[in-house]
């Protein structure tokens, strides 16, 4: 219970460099205080979950630098709050949505 307090208000979610060896969870998206998300230089592989699209604050969003494979998500495109988006060094395919 109390980590799902903690996710419900979590606005910064900073873990870069540290070796993480996981898929990036689609319970991510109950985490809708997030503004930054900053997963670079690990070793994070799959695909970029779909409920990335339901983080409406989300501001900036780094996870370069690690094996992710797949589409970018079309649902990236509802999060108009979004200034910086950094995906390189991965082996995602596809257009980074506007809108």
């Amino acid at each position: 219970e109390t980590i799902k307090i903690l996710a419900s208000s979590l606005e910064i979610l900073q873990l870069e460099a540290n070796n993480l060896s996981m898929t990036i969870p689609g319970s991510i998206g109950s985490c809708r205080q997030l503004k930054t998300i900053s997963l670079d230089s690990n070793l994070l592989s799959g695909s970029l979950p779909t409920e990335l699209g339901l983080l409406i604050d989300l501001r900036t969003i780094n996870i370069s630098n690690n094996t992710l494979t797949g589409k970018i998500p079309s649902d990236l495109g509802n999060l108009w709050r979004l200034g910086t988006i950094e995906l390189s060094d991965n082996s995602l395919s596809g257009q980074i949505p506007s809108e």
